[in-house]
């Protein structure tokens, strides 16, 4: 049985003893977290032409709530998934490409490629890592 709650999906099972009780919780209660946002601002100060869809493409994409990879395809038509939870975004048109690994069960978006399309034909969208995420330097000093 599976009541839903602004948005909050209650799975409850009834219990032998104590009546209804929740066993599972679930749901995408915050918005798509784009981990590495710095990589926009960088590349939209070097592209001055791609800013303003840079931007509206953010305010999008922190407002959704993908939960699989046809989520993100019924959103943008335009944009296409491939291996390794990563989806491929045409920005201005045929111009630039954004690759974006998605993390769609703790909501997290990692940009690994944002370039032009002539270099985004050069590389393997399902394997490019052009934006290393930071280590953590507190795990490394252990």
């Amino acid at each position: 049985m599976a009541q839903e709650v602004e948005g909050i999906k209650l799975f409850l099972l009834k219990s032998n003893q104590n009546g209804y009780f929740c066993v599972y919780l679930y749901s995408k209660i915050c918005d798509m977290n784009i981990y590495n946002k710095s990589t926009l601002s960088r590349f939209a100060d070097q592209h001055a032409d791609t800013k303003r869809e840079l931007g509206l493409w953010y305010n999008d994409v922190t407002a959704m709530r993908w939960a699989k990879p046809s989520d993100v395809t019924k959103d943008y038509t335009d944009a296409r998934t491939v291996a390794n939870n990563r989806v491929i975004f045409k920005i201005r048109k045929d111009y630039y490409r954004l690759i974006v690994e998605m993390n769609y069960t703790k909501g997290y978006a990692l940009i690994v490629f944002l370039d032009t399309h002539a270099e985004y034909d050069k590389i393997d969208a399902e394997t490019v890592i052009q934006f290393r995420p930071k280590k953590n330097t507190k795990q490394m000093k252990k």
